[in-house]
Formats: C-alpha cells, structure tokens, sequence
C-alpha cells in the first residue's frame, strides 16, 4: 500500500514532512535552450526566485544560461505549469 502522504503526479512529486510542510519537485526549462534543472524537496514557503538564484549564480557549468545570469531577477519572467 502506498505511502498516504506522497502524491506522484509525474514529473512533481509532493511530501508531506513531520513538521506538517509539503515540500515540491521543480523542474526549470529554460528558454531557447536544451537546459533542464530539477530542484528537489524544495519548501512550500520557499519562494521561486530564491531557488531559481541558485542556479543562476555565476560559475563554469552554466555557460549556456549567460543570457538568464545577466538579467536581473525581477525581469525574469517565469510560466508555472
């Protein structure tokens, strides 16, 4: 029997945690790119820009997200699907 506190709607993933927080699956697709990130057991009073400034911080891995890095955040518009 299934775990009563795990939904699995393909591809996000919801946990209900011991101190009552459901914490997400998020998958970022960037525009115009091949580039797919997921973020696990992010927390629901996480806010999406916090998380997305992860990976938008500079470094060698992210050369093909250089256009997104150079924005700031507020200009970056963001689809939840």
């Amino acid at each position: 029997m299934p775990n009563s506190n795990f939904l699995n709607h393909y591809p996000f993933h919801i946990f209900l945690t011991r101190d009552k927080c459901i914490t997400w699956t998020i998958e970022w697709r960037f525009h115009s790119t091949d580039i797919v990130l997921l973020d696990h057991g992010i927390n629901e009073n996480s806010t999406l820009s916090s998380v997305i400034e992860n990976h938008l911080k500079p470094g060698a891995w992210n050369h093909k997200l250089k256009s997104f890095c150079a924005e700031q955040l507020d200009c970056l518009k963001i689809f939840i699907c």
